[in-house]
Parts: structure tokens; sequence; C-alpha cells
């Protein structure tokens, strides 16, 4: 009987109800007998018999009636949900029984609701459990999904409502079906399979893989089996497994493939492992050094050594107990085949005991050590010897310097450690900047530095110096070290050469003025002698025409200074002695100097013989000279004197322009105003003047004369204290030749055919007409392709060729060389306004080939042709 079926019959006992029927009873069983029989009988006794027997039956049902209600209080308890009650029954019998019915249907509802309180209790239990855990547990019959808890669905993707429409193998990754729907097959049928657990991977809703730990196995589910699978996530710890494994297979890697050997020793002594290397460096094996004694005796077969050895490990054997690290030690260790080896070994203390020892063959590296004391020690006489000083800084002060620095600042190398500072005898204008770019480098905003600058003697000398310094580390710390060099003769060479590559860059430009303005000149002249050449000398144009030429003459003679001055000037070069050009000079120049003005010729004895243009000489002197004279004023002293000189290697050194040799040398020396040092560096610059008035070309002219002639010009000057000028041109060995004048042309044309060749044409009809006039055949060309096509077919009855150096398409030395092609013995006369355009440096006069300067007057032409075909 359930407690509701129990409840309902307890209900309908009324005690009340009975109550009152009982007493009914009574009174209608007891009264009515008792007062029948005394009417009719008259029977006291017996009335009082039958009101005992009343009053007895009152009693029971009083009893009775206690006895159902105490059921019915009972009933209430239970209904409340108290089932620790009991009835005591007041009669036997059958009411007693009812008691004891009734106590024993409790003790039966107490016991059933106990079990389903438990039971309820369980299952909530089970709930929670399989709900909060973090394992997925999945429940399914017939392959398909009928539970899944929360972690399930975390792990899988999936929802429960989605994993009740799919089989459990879907999400099983392929190489795992096979094995899952084995086992999972067999627990769907009545086949008993006991519970597995397997490390799987699964296909996730998102389509990723993950490793999962499965237990499965088979549970009753309203009496029927179905299979239930409990699942952790352990991708996590499988990644991690799988890259431990991976480590673990490149730590193995890395030991086998180490290069250095290594074994490992148990703590009783035996050798556990020894590395490829090991065997590699030695020649043993595990089976040839069981042990560390054998070991021992076979590397250190010699008793001594051996005994040392193991001094000296016993003594570093503490230091590495407890997984400690012994300092490395190197040994003469004796190999299986006999040779020897200086092994570095680095021993290394093992939880277990045991150790391990690495061991590195270092007999190279021994020798190279030794090989690099040797080498320190010859850096060290490198440094000390070099020719360059050497410096470390560091924290701004100087740390070590070479004795060369020393010699560079004419000090000690305990004054400068002594002073340390950075800045020790840089000039005070430089010494910013200096700092600054020291201070980058040791910030790192630069990993070198380079300066030039000036530092400042304690004799007040002044030296320009370059300093290259770079990122370094000294004693552990930052600092600079760098190189010193003494750039002071540089910088006044470079000074030298950057004066040279102004003048010739300006040269080149006043040779190409000159050029042209030659041949404008040329035209001139050509024009205005052929025009005397035509009317009597009486004549008033003849006059004009004079006029004219005086004219171009004056001309010229600028563009002579013009190239002069490039270097340009074609000259005739003799062996001379220069005290011929001092020859009525001072009588000459007495007018120019003025009578304030006291000169003095000095001739040197036995002065040697140059190559030179005397005209150029003059040229020189007379530059010179009124230089002299605009520097002195006053009035004053000018000495011109020759002498010889000869020039080392030394003294060349310092002056690019020399070379060593014998020279003859013509001095100017002024008691002028003199020049400070920034004059004197821009004296030879073209158009250079520290007057109020003139070109400034004089000295440039000079400059350009000497460079010419081989030579080369010292100055020597101070602010009042006057000028001296040295030219110094190279001497020779060859005899002076005589100065004769060329007697005027007698004789004219003979017939013969010249061949002019000037691209210009007012040029080339000027000289055609000239030739013409003096009674020459004339054949011209524009330009030197056109005259080699007209050499080609008529260079028999050519006689001489007037070629132009400079013209378009081919010029004239080319020309000249096609031509001797064709004729060798070719006669050629070069007419040049003398540009470096189209001609080789100077190959007219290198070759010795006869040339003509324009503007050149009829004369000169006629003489020069004639010369040449009279040969």
């Amino acid at each position: 009987m359930d407690i509701e079926r129990s409840q309902q019959v307890l209900s309908r006992i009324n005690p009340n109800k009975y109550s009152t029927r009982l007493m009914l009873m009574i009174l209608m069983s007891g009264l009515i007998p008792v007062i029948i029989f005394a009417v009719l009988n008259g029977f006291l006794l017996i009335g009082l018999g039958v009101l005992i027997v009343c009053l007895a039956v009152c009693w029971v049902g009083v009893s009775f009636s206690k006895t159902i209600l105490r059921l019915r209080e009972a009933t209430e308890q239970i209904n409340q949900g108290n089932f620790n009650v009991s009835v005591e029954p007041s009669l036997s019998g059958d009411v007693g029984g009812l008691a004891e019915d009734f106590n024993r249907m409790v003790d039966q509802l107490r016991s059933t609701t106990v079990s389903k309180r438990l039971l309820e209790e369980s299952e909530y239990k089970f709930r929670t459990l399989a709900e909060t855990t973090a394992s997925g547990i999945l429940i399914f019959r017939k392959e398909m999904f009928i539970y899944a808890n929360p972690a399930a669905e975390h792990i899988t993707g999936y929802s429960c409502d989605e994993l009740s429409k799919m089989t459990f193998w879907a999400m099983v990754h392929p190489d795992y079906q096979a094995l899952i729907r084995e086992a999972g097959s067999k627990r769907l049928g009545d086949e008993y399979v006991p519970y597995g657990t397997y490390e799987i991977k699964i296909i996730t809703k998102d389509g990723k893989e993950k490793w999962v730990d499965a237990t499965a196995g088979t549970t009753f589910l309203e009496g029927k089996p179905a299979g239930m699978v409990t699942m952790f996530d352990i991708t996590e710890r499988t990644q991690a497994e799988n890259a431990l494994h991976g480590e673990r297979k490149k730590f193995q890697s890395l030991i086998e493939r180490a290069p250095f050997g290594m074994v490992m020793m148990g703590k009783d002594g035996t050798t556990r492992y020894i590395n490829p290397k090991f065997h590699e460096l030695f020649g043993y094996d595990l089976e040839d050094i069981p042990d560390g004694k054998t070991w021992l005796r076979k590397a250190f077969p010699e008793a001594d050594y051996r005994r040392l050895v193991i001094e000296a490990w016993l003594q570093n054997i503490e230091s590495i107990m407890g997984a400690g690290e012994m300092q490395p030690v190197s040994y003469a260790v004796t190999c299986k085949n006999g040779t020897q080896k200086m092994i570095n070994f680095i021993s290394m203390g093992l939880e277990d005991g045991g150790y391990q020892t690495t061991c590195e063959d270092v007999t190279e590296v021994m020798r190279s050590e030794d090989a690099l004391r040797d080498s320190e020690e010859k850096y060290r006489n490198i440094i000390e010897k070099s020719l360059v000083g050497v410096y470390i800084i560091q924290d701004g002060r100087f740390k070590f310097v070479n004795q060369k620095f020393c010699d560079i600042h004419q000090t000690t190398y305990e004054e400068v450690l002594k002073s340390g500072e950075a800045s020790f005898k840089i000039h005070p204008d430089d010494r910013k900047l200096v700092i600054a770019d020291m201070r980058k480098c040791f910030d790192g905003e630069q990993e070198s530095v380079e300066n030039e600058f000036r530092i400042v003697l304690d004799n007040g000398e002044v030296k320009t110096v370059k300093a290259i310094g770079s990122s370094s580390s000294y004693k552990g710390h930052p600092a600079i070290q760098g190189t010193l060099l003494d750039i002071s003769k540089e910088k006044i060479l470079e000074h030298q050469l950057l004066q040279s590559q102004k003048l010739e860059t300006v040269g080149r430009l006043a040779g190409g003025i000159a050029h042209d303005f030659n041949n404008v000149l040329n035209v001139i002249l050509g024009n205005a002698q052929l025009a005397k050449h035509l009317i009597p000398a009486e004549h008033r144009v003849f006059t004009y025409c004079t006029s004219i030429e005086e004219a171009v003459f004056r001309a010229a003679d600028f563009v002579k200074q013009l190239l002069a001055f490039s270097r340009r000037q074609l000259m005739e070069m003799k062996v001379v002695n220069l005290n011929d050009a001092l020859k009525g000079f001072k009588k000459m120049v007495g007018r120019v100097l003025g009578e304030n003005i006291d000169i003095k010729v000095i001739t040197g004895h036995d002065l040697s013989p140059v190559k030179a243009d005397l005209t150029q000489i003059d040229q020189i002197l007379l530059n010179l000279v009124i230089n002299a004279r605009d520097s002195m004023p006053q009035g004053g002293e000018l000495v011109i004197e020759t002498f010889n000189r000869s020039l080392y290697a030394e003294y060349c050194r310092f002056n690019t322009d020399a070379s060593p040799g014998s020279y003859a040398v013509l001095s100017v020396t002024d008691t002028g105003v003199g020049m400070s040092q920034e004059m004197l560096s821009k004296i030879f610059e073209p158009f250079f003047s520290n007057k109020d008035m003139g070109a400034g070309l004089g000295l440039a002219v000079v400059y350009g004369i000497v460079t010419q002639h081989n030579g080369f010009i010292n100055v020597y000057s101070e602010v009042g204290r006057g000028t001296t000028f040295k030219i110094y041109i190279p001497a020779v060995v060859e005899e002076t030749e005589d100065e004769h004048e060329i007697t005027p042309l007698e004789k004219k044309a003979s017939g013969e055919t010249i061949l002019v060749v000037e691209d210009e044409e007012p040029l080339r009809n000027i000289a055609a007409e000239v030739l013409l006039t003096l009674g020459y055949k004339v054949i011209t060309a524009a330009n030197g392709e056109e005259a080699v096509d007209i050499f080609k077919e008529r260079y028999k009855e050519i006689d001489c060729a007037l070629v132009d150096v400079v013209m378009p398409k081919m010029g004239g030395r080319e020309a000249y060389d096609a031509m001797k092609q064709i004729q060798p013995s070719i006669r050629v006369l070069f007419m040049t306004g003398y540009s470096l355009n189209g001609i080789h440096t100077n190959f007219i006069l290198e070759q010795d080939i006869d040339a003509i300067q324009k503007p050149y007057s009829f004369d000169a032409l006629a003489k020069k042709i004639r010369e040449i075909l009279d040969r």
C-alpha cells in the first residue's frame, strides 16, 4: 500500500461517529432488557446484572473510540510528512489488530518515502555532477545520442539538440573511425565489452581537430543497454606532450650531433652514455671505457701525469656535487690510436649523484692562443712604432696613447694621461665641434667619427690633424679608439692642388677665347696686308692699313698673355741662359719703375742653361717688375738675380709642382708692403688684384708661362717686409743656341701647290689669297675629311699642306695622320690659336712639327712656307 492509498483509508475513520452509535447500542441493549425483565418478573438482581453488562460495553466503546482517535491523529501527522509515529492499541482483537496494521503500514510508508527521497537526492547529485563536470558525458543508443551534458557541448561545439540528430561516429576523426566503430557496435549489441579508455581525435563543429581522452562503457537505461562515453579535452596536454616529445628528440639529436664530446657517469663510476663526438674525438666506445677508472688509465697512461689529473679532479669534485658545475680544465688526453690532444673538460653534477662531462678539442685553440700572444706582442710593437697616433678615450679622458701620438703633440705619455682631457691641445675654435662628435659616438648615434681639426703646441705652432675614431670597449666599458694623423703637409699640398685646378679650369676658358680671337685677328691682319700689297706705299690707304696691322699686333700681344696664362702659347723653345734675358733689362724698365726705385741686377756665375722662350721670360720679368713697382708706392729697392739650385726629394714632398733635380732660378725681390697669408693664397688666381684698377692677369700669366716651361714658382712675403718671387726652371745639359735674325725671304713661289685646310671660310680665303699672291697654286678644303679625300686623289701634285689644328668632323692632327698613311713624306705647316680642343697636349712640340701662330703676318707665312719647301 502506498502513502496516498493509506491516507485515503485513514481519512474514512471518524472516532466521534463510532462513539455515539456505540453508546446508543449499549443503552438499547442494556436498558430495554432490564426494564422488560424487571416488569415481567420483578427481579432486581437481574436488572443490576444487565446494568453491569451495559457499563462494560460502554467501557469497551470508549476504549475503541480512543484507539480510533489515536489513529486519526497519527494520520494527520503522516499527512504532514511525519512518518515517525505509532499507535498503541487500547483493546485486543480487531481494534488492536487495526492499530498493529496501522503501525505496519506506517513502517512501510516510512521505508518507501526514505527510498524515494534517497533516489531523488541521488538523481539530483548525478544531474548536478553531470551538468557541472568538465568532462563531457554522452549517452547513445542505436548510434544516436540521447543525452549530452554541457561539457560535451563545449568540447564538440554542438548543442544537445544537434547532437541528438547525429551519430557518435560523425565527429570521430577518420583515422580513428575503425577502432571506435568496432568497440561501439559491440557495446550496443548483447556482447559484453569492458570499459575502455582511448586517446582519439575528434572533429568539432567548426572543423577543428581536438584530442580527447575518451572512456567508453555500457550502461542500462529503462532496462535496455546504452553506450556511455565520457571525454576530457586533452588537446593542450597532447600538444604539450608532442612538443615535449619533439624537444626531447631535438635534445637527443643535439646531443648526438653535438660538436663536443659528452660522457655520462653514474654515481658508482660506471659509464652510462657517450655520444658520437666523444667516440670521434678519442676513438673509445662504451666497451673500451666501462667505468671512470678504465677511462683514466687509458686517457692518461703516464702514471705521474694521471696522478696529477686525479688530484686536480678530486679537488674540484666537491664543487660539482648537488648538480653544480666545475670550472673548465684542460688536459693532454691520449686517444685510442695513440695520438694526443689537448681537451677542455667541463663537468656538471646530476641530481642522482652522477655527473656528465663535455669534452672539447682545444688543441688548435691553444696553438692559436700561443700564436695570438705572439701576435699581441707584435701588435704592441706595431702600435708603439706606428707612424700614426693611436689613442683610446673613455669617460672623456685619454686612457692610452702611443708614442707617435705624443710626438705629434710634442709631449710625453705621462703628460697626456695627466691632462687626460679628450680636448687635449685642440684649438679653441675647433674644440666644441670635436667634443660634440665624440659624444655622438659615445651615445651610439653613430658608430664612427672622423674630424679634421687644429691643435696648438706649447711653442704656439698650429698643426692640422685628422682623427678617426670608432665605438669600442676598454676594460669592459664603452670607449672610443682611433688614430690620429698629422696632415699639415697634406693640407698644404691640397691647397696647392686646388689652386692648380682653379688655374687649369680658367686656363681652358682663356685658351678657347684666345683661339677664337686669334682667328678674327688673322682675318683683319690678312686683309690689311693684302690691301697694302695692292697699293703703293705713298697712298693714304697704305697708312691706314699699317695702323690696322699695328692694332692687330697689339691685340695679338694681349692674346699671347691669355695663352701664356692658359699654358696654350706656342713658344719657340731654345737652350738659353737666363742671364741673357737680363742684358739691357735694367735700362729698358727704368722708365717703367721711376726714379724713386733703386734696381739691382745680379747675374749668377756659371748659371746652368735652360730650355726656354726668351720672349716669354721677358714677359715674366716685366709682369713681376710692374707688380713690385705697385707694392712700393713710396719707392724702395728692387733686386733681380739669377743662381743655380739643386732640389732633393724631401723638399719636393712639400711642393707638388717640384721634382728633384737641378734648376736655374730667377729671383725678383722688392721692399714693398708685402702680402698677408690670405692674399698669398689667391695671387695666382685669374683676375685677382689688390689694386683699385687693373685686370689682375699679371701673376696668372706668369704662373702659366712658368708652368709651360715645366718650372714652378715660390713666393715669400710678409706684411711690411716685402716680397720675393723665385722662378725655378729645369736646367739642361745642352749647349746654348746662338740668336740670329731671320732674314727676309727673297724668293717667292716656284710653282708649288699648297693644300689649305681651314674650317672658317674667311680665314681659308685669306690664306689662299696670300699664297696666290706669293705665286703658289692653291687647293682649299673646308675640313679634315675633305682634305683627306682631296689628298687621296691629288697627293702627287701637292707639295705642302697648310692645316688648321681645330676643325669639326676631323681635326688637323687626324687629317695629318691620314695623309701620312698615303704619303709618308708629306710636308705640313699647322696653323693654330692653340686651344686644347681637338689636339693632344703639346703634340706639335713633342713631334717637332712646324706650326705658325695665329694671327700670322703675310711675311711670316711666306717665310715659314718657303723654309719648309726648301728643306
